[in-house]
């Protein structure tokens, strides 16, 4: 039997998750199942740029904050006896969540273009958009009241990406 208390906890919890952007991905039906991550490749456009809140990073300091967190995200996940594949992202664009849009759920994003292949060229992960957001939002005041120093929303932001990456080259570990 629920309380009402229980289905404003299920409501709550509804409502944080749908600030949770990420992409839905698969990797190819023939992808070996262990897999050695030998190169992470980053890269970012003279376009590539952190939008919304004000901060400002370089394309190029953005590619290697990406590179920095998706290799320490897949080092755990990679196993040295599997097939050596590397990973290739072109990143699109960091977007910072102002205060009005926690105060709407909403969360920060980093969009890129991933694609992960074997020696061979044969993909692991078929190229394709990969959206993800830094972490779990609260809508409302209390929204408002825990958001992170733009510096914070940045890194975690940039974190979530890589944990998504790694969620789906490793999905079942």
């Amino acid at each position: 039997m629920f309380y009402a208390r229980d289905i404003a906890g299920l409501a709550l919890a509804g409502a944080v998750l749908t600030g949770c952007a990420a992409t839905t991905t698969q990797r190819a039906a023939d992808a070996p199942a262990l897999l050695n991550v030998v190169a992470v490749n980053v890269s970012a456009t003279a376009d590539t740029a952190v939008v919304g809140r004000s901060y400002t990073r370089s394309a190029d300091e953005i590619a290697t904050d990406v590179a920095t967190a998706v290799t320490a995200a897949l080092a755990d996940s990679s196993n040295a006896e599997g097939a050596p594949v590397t990973v290739d992202v072109a990143v699109g664009e960091v977007a910072l969540v102002d205060i009005a849009g926690r105060a709407l759920a909403q969360t920060s994003t980093l969009t890129a273009v991933v694609s992960v292949t074997t020696e061979d060229g044969s993909p692991v992960v078929p190229e394709q958009a990969i959206v993800s957001g830094g972490g779990l939002t609260i809508p409302g005041a209390v929204g408002v009241v825990t958001t992170h120093s733009v510096e914070q929303d940045y890194s975690d932001t940039v974190a979530g990406f890589a944990t998504t990456l790694e969620n789906v080259i490793f999905p079942d570990q």
